[in-house]
């Protein structure tokens, strides 16, 4: 039986969104580049809020096409569901309504999707 305060969420995306960064961030406050996920990765953040605590289970996937398979065990069960794409590469955001659709089409009826554009750090890199 699942505890009523804990909740999963999966960050999915292309390959070199950074997923993991934003994840390491979250949890370590740190920015490192970590490289390439393989298949997916698991961690937790308990979160306290208004005096009520909660546990997130926190799942990183790749988002190479090989472990798409193993990205959909994921997906069908998560409360959550971020969807990561780069702002510096235009490929990353044209391909965010297939990510849109992969959360609908094997997440629950109900997930909540949300998007995340990251990498703004090096947007000014980008415009130079």
């Amino acid at each position: 039986m699942k505890n009523k305060n804990a909740f999963k969420v999966i960050f999915i995306g292309p390959e070199g969104a950074g997923k993991t960064c934003i994840i390491n961030r979250l949890l370590r406050d740190t920015f490192e580049d970590v490289g390439t996920t393989t298949g997916a990765s698991y961690c937790c953040k308990s979160i306290t809020l208004e005096d009520h605590s909660f546990t997130a289970d926190i799942w990183d996937t790749s988002g190479r096409e090989r472990y798409m398979a193993l990205t959909k065990i994921y997906v069908k069960d998560a409360d959550g569901v971020f969807v990561v794409y780069d702002i510096t590469n235009k490929d990353s955001f044209d391909n965010i309504d297939y990510w849109l659709s992969y959360a609908k089409d094997y997440g629950k009826e109900d997930v909540s999707i949300m998007f995340i554009g990251n990498k703004c750090d090096l947007k000014k890199i980008i415009e130079k």
